[in-house]
């Protein structure tokens, strides 16, 4: 794919070459050969000018209506977009073919590395797992509520009902609200 590519851009390149190099032998036989219609159309052109100048009107000041011009802001030149436009068109089309390809590359790469990252975690949780390893999720929402829980007396009533109840008002697990009622019963040796 490549090598078809390569091919088909120099190929392209040398046939614009080729044209261009026609179009300038052509120019420079034309230089040296004396065009007639030129001339006859460049004395045509004379004779309007002096026939128009002997035709015009006179025209007093009170029939001239001034018209105030515009002032159009100067061309900017830039001399980077100036080079580009001078440039022959294959080697235009060579440097576009670049960038562009530079530009797919970039991509490519940057997705790649994307992915490659996604896996490397991904291949880390799993490794972490086969050691039993295990990486807790901390929220800090529910250590501020586990604080609260540590120092609350609610804790001490160990009914069904009342640890369901208290895990839905807190949003926690059931489990772990059992968990901790235990843990406090069996420090303060009530247990």
């Amino acid at each position: 794919m490549k090598n078809v590519f390569f091919i088909v851009l120099i190929s392209a390149s040398l046939l614009t070459a080729q044209k261009s190099a026609v179009d300038s032998s052509a120019i420079e036989t034309a230089k040296d050969s004396i065009c007639i219609s030129d001339l006859v159309q460049k004395q045509i052109d004379l004779a309007i000018e002096k026939q128009s100048l002997q035709n015009a009107p006179v025209v007093t000041e009170a029939k001239i209506n001034l018209i105030p011009k515009v002032a159009v802001p100067p061309l900017v030149n830039d001399p980077f977009s100036n080079f580009i436009k001078a440039l022959p068109l294959h080697i235009q089309i060579f440097i576009s073919a670049s960038f562009l390809i530079l530009l797919v590359l970039l991509i490519r790469r940057a997705v790649l590395s994307v992915k490659k990252r996604s896996m490397r975690t991904l291949k880390d949780k799993i490794s972490s797992i086969r050691q039993e390893r295990v990486f807790p999720k901390e929220n800090s929402k529910l250590n501020e509520k586990r604080r609260k829980l540590k120092n609350s007396r609610s804790i001490f009533d160990t009914t069904e009902s009342h640890i369901s109840k208290l895990a839905k008002e807190l949003n926690i697990a059931k489990g772990e609200l059992l968990l901790a009622s235990r843990l406090k019963q069996y420090e303060t040796g009530k247990m």
